[in-house]
């Protein structure tokens, strides 16, 4: 008797468990582009964890848009644009209402010590930088994303030649 007592409290215990279990949304999302930026020596590999009520709208907003801006924001910023100019003090602005991205590149003391190759991680991370601030105003304007009650995390690698 003690035996079917132990399972019929086992019993209870799983469809009790089995009642209170809910579905949850995947608020996750990934992409891999290559080639990218019409470059077969670049990728762009990005994950978004999404969070909190309609975390999966975000992170699916983020991976379209930031993978779109970013290719944008690159091609604006035209790396061969280091090879033209001596220093790279690089400030850029974003415009809040338009997708367009402003790079100045000024010559300075600092800026004349860098090689091109920091010159070219300054400048894309430059547009990193521009790119998110870009996808976080742009998620004020969607009608169905309520941004202070969701969000996501990114991790997003651009990989060039072989870094």
């Amino acid at each position: 008797a003690a035996a079917s007592d132990n399972n019929s409290k086992k019993d209870a215990v799983k469809k009790k468990e089995k009642a209170t279990t809910t579905a949850k949304i995947n608020q996750d999302r990934g992409g891999v582009a290559y080639p990218y930026g019409n470059s077969k020596y670049q990728a762009l590999f990005a994950c978004y964890d999404g969070h909190g009520e309609g975390g999966e709208m975000v992170s699916q907003y983020a991976l379209v848009e930031v993978q779109r801006l970013l290719e944008k924001r690159l091609r604006k910023a035209d790396l061969s644009l280091v090879e033209s100019h001596r220093g790279c003090g690089g400030l850029s602005r974003v415009d809040e209402d338009k997708e367009s991205v402003e790079v100045e590149i000024r010559d300075d003391e600092n800026s004349a010590k860098l090689s091109k190759e920091e010159k070219e991680d300054f400048l894309i991370a430059n547009a990193f930088r521009d790119v998110f601030v870009q996808v976080d105003r742009g998620l004020l304007k969607e009608e169905e994303i309520e941004p202070m009650y969701s969000g996501t995390t990114a991790c997003v690698v651009l990989m060039r030649q072989n870094k």
